[in-house]
């Protein structure tokens, strides 16, 4: 039985963040989130869909995520346990950074995108939102360690179904040309050059490469 949580892109998009990204996802104060929920925010992912839908490796290039920078390590002596000076002034608010992702952030995104569609191609009986409630940090760490960067290159461009034929041709055609200049005579009178254009354009066809030249 299919809950509600399962089928809304919505949840799974924080199942995403919380549950195998470990972001916190609770906090009230919108400072204190995460790198991938404040780049989310900014470029307007609200849900797993949208996280398809995106370039990680182009869309989050002009995006800054403002952070708390850590305090420095306080002076020894002061004592955690020591009482505040009756009167004295609030604490200042802690000082922020401004930053993008890092390639390995945007990379991470591009491989939550390269899981889904890998899983999806092995699991068809399992309904698209559901997929994502079969991920982990756990079982993706493990599918990273065995990821092979190659298919990055397959997701974001296929390549045309007719290439391999082109490239074969090609080849042919190399192989069916002399290499060696030795190997070509001297011509002597402008009939000679045209009997050697003729015969270079039937190899050209009969190996498939067209003339484009005219």
């Amino acid at each position: 039985m299919m809950t509600t949580k399962t089928t809304n892109p919505n949840t799974a998009l924080l199942h995403v963040l919380s549950d195998v990204l470990n972001e916190p996802t609770r906090v009230s104060s919108p400072m204190l989130r995460g790198p991938y929920t404040k780049a989310f925010d900014a470029i307007g992912i609200q849900d797993v869909n949208v996280l398809l839908a995106i370039d990680p490796m182009v869309d989050f290039n002009d995006v800054f995520i403002t952070e708390i920078t850590p305090f420095s390590t306080p002076v020894r002596g002061t004592g955690a346990g020591s009482s505040p000076v009756s009167g004295s002034a609030p604490s200042p608010p802690p000082p922020t950074r401004q930053r993008k992702l890092s390639v390995v952030e945007k990379r991470t995104v591009l491989q939550l995108q390269l899981w889904f569609r890998e899983f999806s191609a092995q699991n068809q009986a399992i309904s698209p939102l559901r997929r994502w409630f079969k991920l982990t940090s756990d079982t993706f760490e493990t599918w990273r360690s065995t990821y092979d960067p190659t298919a990055a290159s397959t997701y974001r461009g296929t390549a045309p179904s007719g290439s391999n034929t082109v490239s074969t041709a090609l080849e042919n055609y190399q192989k069916g040309i002399k290499r060696d200049v030795t190997e070509y005579k001297h011509l002597k009178e402008d009939k000679f050059w045209l009997n050697f254009r003729r015969q270079l354009l039937l190899t050209a066809k009969t190996q498939g490469v067209g003339n484009r030249s005219g």
